[in-house]
């Protein structure tokens, strides 16, 4: 299993944030065929943003 790298920016979503912001997206479902496990809609956002804040290039998302 890959480790998380952690990409510390100074910016993360609180959690009071992300309750917001949890309810305008679907829950995600497991797919019959099985396959590696769905990353968190939180990491996934949190991964866009640490892009745009710190201008990194696509290649050096966590």
């Amino acid at each position: 299993m890959m480790k998380k790298r952690d990409y510390a920016t100074g910016k993360k979503i609180t959690d009071k944030r992300w309750e917001q912001i949890a309810l305008f997206l679907p829950e995600p479902v497991q797919s019959s065929k099985g396959g590696q496990k769905r990353a968190s809609y939180q990491d996934c956002l949190e991964g866009v943003l640490w892009i745009c804040l710190a201008c990194a290039l696509v290649g050096d998302m966590p």
